[in-house]
C-alpha cells in the first residue's frame, strides 16, 4: 500500500505534547509519509521525542520553503531516521526568484545558501531533492536547474503546484507544452539510465498530465496536520500525483527494464521497414522525367520535410517557401507534415505568410488522405539528411504522388551527410523523383547525393521569409519586448555581442580505430566552450569596452538539443564579474529579430543564428559545428563574403575569436574614453 501523505506544518510555539497527541489520531492503521514544513526556530530534538515512538512511519522528509537551516541542524533528525530504518530526505523548494546563472557567476543569495547546504548533506551520505513546482516564471530555467542539481548530487523533482498545496493553477499553454518536452526528452530519455526505476512510471504519468490530452484521473485525499488549526484533508494532484513524485526513492534499479528499451527499437525498425520496404518499389517504377514549361499551378500542396524537431530556423524556412510557392504556383492552402504536430503548431501562430497552413501528424493514413485532395507535393527546405524513418516517409509521400501524376518540388534543401547507406539509398531515389530542386549554398551543389539532379542554387528560404519583417514585427508576443529591455537594461554606450552556441551529437563526427565518438565530439564541444569563453575574457580585458554577451536561444526545447545547455557550460568557464546574461525563455521568431536588431554583431554555432543576423544587417562570427570538414555554416558566410569570419569548432581558438571581436567592434581609444 502506498504510505499516506501528511504535511506537517509547524508554527511557533508549538508543544511535542500536543502535536503527539493530534499525530496520533490522524489516519489509525495506515503507514505515512510525513512531511514537515518547520517554523524559524525549530526544535528538532522535540520532535524527534514527538516521532520516538512510531511505528506507522514510512518516510520523513524535511521540506524547506522560507525557512533555511544548515547541515548541522538537519543532520540530528536524519540520524534518528536512520536508527529507527526511516528513509529520510531533506526537501528545498525551488523559487521563481532563484538566480541560477547570477549563482554560478558569484553572486549570494538564497540558491548558493541552498547550493551549500545540499552539498553538505550529499557528502554526509543523505539524500538531498529540489522541489520545482512547475510555474511560468521557473519552467524556462530547468536546464540550469537540472545542470546544476546534477553536480551537486541532487535530484530534481518537477512538480505540478497543486502538489504543494495554495491555489496556484497548474501550467497551460506553451508553458506546459515546454515542460513537457523536458520530461520527455531529457528526464525520460537522455538521462532515464540515471532514474531510480521506481520514480519512472510517475514521471509518465506527469508527462501524461502535461500532454495536450492527459488521462482523467480524479483527484486524491492529502493530510494537512497544522500544529495551530489541527488535521485537515484536501484534494491534490490527479490520482495522488503529487504523493508518487514526491515520495522518496532508494530504489537501487535505475532506468527502464532492458525489454522496454527492446521494444523501443524493435518498433522503430518495423516502422523503417515497414513504410520503406514498399516505397522503394514504387520508387523502382515511378516515373523520373521531370517536365518542362512553366511552374504548375499547385493552389493546394502537401508540405514534407524535417517538420516535429524544428526550431524557429526552421520555421523561418517553412515562410520563405511558403511566400516562394504562393508566387510561383499560386498557392493558398497548404497541410503540413510533421512527426510532432503539437510542437509545429507551437510555432506555426509565430509566421506572418500568404498561405492557410493545416498542421497533420506524418503518418501513412494522413498521407493517402491528403495525396487524394492536393495538387502537389513540395519538400518544404530545410536539411535532408540521416533520419531513416523521415527518410522513409518522405519517400513514401513522394512515390505515392508521383503514382497519382501530381508535382514533387523540393524547395530549398539542404543535402546533408549519410554515414547510414540505406539512408543514402533512399535520399538519393527521393532527389531522383523531385521535378525541381533548389538548394541554399553554393557548396550544396557538390554533395553526391544530388550529383547528376537538375538544380537550382538559391538561398536559404529563411532569407526570403526575413526580408518580410518590417519595421513593426506582427507576430512578436507582447511579452517579449519587455524581456529583450531586460536583457539589454544598462547596456547604453556598450558593445552587446550575441551568442548562439548548440550542442551536437557524435553522428557525424569521423570514426578513428580505439577512439569513442561520443567521448571524442564531448571533449571537442567542451574545448570549444573554453576557448569560447577565454576569448569573450580575453576581448573585455584587451578593448576595455566593457562588452556585455548575451546568449539567445535559437532552440530552447530538449528535442533537437537545447542551445541552453551550452550558455550553462560556457558559463561555467567565465570569471566572475563577467557580464554574461541569458535569454532562458523559448524565445519566438520574431523576438529574436528583435534582439539581433540591437546587438553589435553575433558569435553564431547555429546554421540559422547566422541567417538570422545576416538578414538583419548584423556582422557575424561563425562557428562551424561539423568535426573535421567544412559545413553550413562556413558555406553560408562564404555566400556572404566573409568567410574570414568563421572557424570549425575543432579549429576555434581564443586569440583569434578575440582578434575577430576586435576588428569588429575595436577597443576605445584615450580620446573616446576620457
Amino acid at each position: 500500500m502506498t504510505p499516506f501523505p501528511i504535511d506537517l506544518i509547524l508554527h511557533d510555539g508549538w508543544t511535542a505534547q500536543d502535536l503527539a497527541a493530534q499525530l496520533q489520531a490522524v489516519r489509525p492503521g495506515d503507514t505515512l509519509a510525513l512531511n514537515i514544513l518547520p517554523n524559524a526556530n525549530f526544535d528538532s530534538k522535540a520532535l524527534i521525542s514527538v516521532l520516538a515512538d512510531r511505528r506507522d512511519l514510512d518516510s520523513i522528509t524535511l521540506r524547506l520553503d522560507h525557512h533555511m537551516m544548515t547541515a548541522e541542524d538537519i543532520s540530528g533528525l536524519a540520524f534518528f531516521a536512520q536508527t529507527q530504518g526511516i528513509c529520510f530526505t531533506t526537501d528545498f523548494i525551488l523559487k521563481d526568484t532563484d538566480d541560477v546563472p547570477g549563482h554560478v557567476l558569484g553572486e549570494a543569495g538564497r540558491l548558493r545558501q541552498i547550493t551549500t547546504t545540499a552539498a553538505a548533506l550529499y557528502a554526509a551520505g543523505h539524500t538531498v531533492r529540489w522541489l520545482v513546482p512547475l510555474t511560468p516564471g521557473i519552467v524556462y530555467h530547468l536546464e540550469f536547474l537540472g545542470s546544476l542539481a546534477a553536480i551537486n548530487g541532487v535530484t530534481l523533482v518537477l512538480l505540478p503546484t497543486s502538489a504543494l498545496g495554495g491555489d496556484r493553477a497548474d501550467l497551460d499553454g506553451d508553458d506546459r507544452l515546454f515542460a513537457w518536452d523536458f520530461v520527455s526528452y531529457r528526464l525520460l530519455d537522455e538521462e532515464i539510465d540515471q532514474i531510480a526505476r521506481n520514480r519512472i512510471p510517475a514521471l509518465r504519468r506527469l508527462c501524461s498530465v502535461l500532454s495536450d490530452m492527459p488521462a482523467p484521473e480524479a483527484d486524491a485525499p492529502w493530510g494537512i496536520l497544522d500544529s495551530k488549526a489541527g488535521y485537515s484533508e484536501e484534494l491534490r494532484t490527479r490520482g495522488n500525483l503529487g504523493a508518487t513524485l514526491l515520495r522518496p526513492s532508494f530504489d537501487k534499479h535505475r532506468g527502464p527494464a532492458a525489454a522496454q528499451g527492446l521494444k523501443t527499437k524493435i518498433a522503430d525498425v518495423a516502422d523503417v521497414l515497414g513504410c520503406g520496404i514498399p516505397a522503394h518499389l514504387r520508387a523502382r517504377v515511378a516515373p523520373e522525367v521531370r517536365p518542362g514549361g512553366e511552374d504548375p499551378r499547385m493552389p493546394y500542396v502537401l508540405l514534407i520535410g524535417a517538420y516535429g524537431g524544428e526550431h524557429i530556423g526552421d520555421a523561418a524556412i517553412l515562410g520563405g517557401v511558403l511566400y516562394r510557392i504562393h508566387k510561383r504556383h499560386g498557392t493558398a492552402r497548404a497541410i503540413l507534415m510533421t512527426q510532432r504536430p503539437y510542437h509545429t503548431r507551437h510555432l506555426i501562430p509565430m509566421l506572418d505568410v500568404p498561405v492557410d497552413v493545416e498542421v497533420q501528424e506524418y503518418t501513412p493514413a494522413n498521407i493517402r488522405a491528403a495525396l487524394s485532395s492536393v495538387d502537389g507535393v513540395v519538400f518544404a527546405g530545410g536539411p535532408l539528411t540521416d533520419l531513416p524513418k523521415q527518410l522513409v516517409r518522405h519517400l513514401e509521400t513522394a512515390t505515392r504522388a508521383k503514382r497519382r501524376g501530381l508535382p514533387f518540388v523540393m524547395e530549398g534543401i539542404g543535402p546533408g551527410t549519410f554515414v547510414r547507406k540505406p539512408s543514402e539509398v533512399t535520399a538519393r531515389r527521393l532527389v531522383k523523383l523531385a521535378d525541381k530542386i533548389t538548394i541554399r549554398v553554393r557548396d550544396d551543389a557538390r554533395r553526391e547525393i544530388i550529383q547528376g539532379c537538375d538544380i537550382e542554387i538559391g538561398r536559404d528560404p529563411a532569407f526570403d521569409y526575413l526580408e518580410t519583417r518590417g519595421e513593426t514585427l506582427t507576430r512578436l508576443p507582447v511579452h517579449e519586448p519587455a524581456q529583450i529591455a531586460t536583457l539589454l537594461d544598462g547596456t547604453a554606450g556598450r558593445p552587446v555581442i550575441g551568442i548562439n552556441i548548440r550542442p551536437i551529437g557524435h553522428l557525424f563526427t569521423p570514426a578513428e580505430p580505439g577512439r569513442d565518438p561520443a567521448a571524442h565530439t564531448r571533449a571537442v564541444e567542451d574545448r570549444c566552450e573554453r576557448e569560447l569563453a577565454q576569448g569573450l575574457m580575453d576581448y573585455a580585458r584587451q578593448t576595455g569596452t566593457d562588452p556585455c554577451f548575451v546568449f539567445f536561444p535559437m532552440n530552447a526545447v530538449q528535442f533537437g538539443m537545447s542551445d541552453l545547455r551550452s550558455a550553462w557550460r560556457i558559463m561555467q568557464h567565465l570569471e566572475p564579474g563577467t557580464d554574461f546574461r541569458i535569454w532562458q525563455a523559448d524565445a519566438s521568431l520574431d523576438g529574436v529579430v528583435a534582439l539581433l536588431r540591437r546587438m553589435d554583431t553575433v558569435i553564431a554555432m547555429r546554421f540559422h543564428a547566422a541567417i538570422f543576423a545576416l538578414s538583419q544587417g548584423c556582422p557575424v562570427i561563425g562557428i562551424d559545428y561539423r568535426i573535421g570538414k567544412r559545413d553550413k555554416v562556413a558555406a553560408v558566410l562564404a555566400d556572404a563574403g566573409i568567410e574570414e569570419n568563421c572557424r570549425r569548432i575543432d579549429e576555434l581558438r581564443a586569440n583569434w575569436l578575440s582578434e575577430r571581436l576586435q576588428a569588429i567592434c575595436p577597443a576605445r581609444t584615450v580620446e573616446n574614453v576620457t
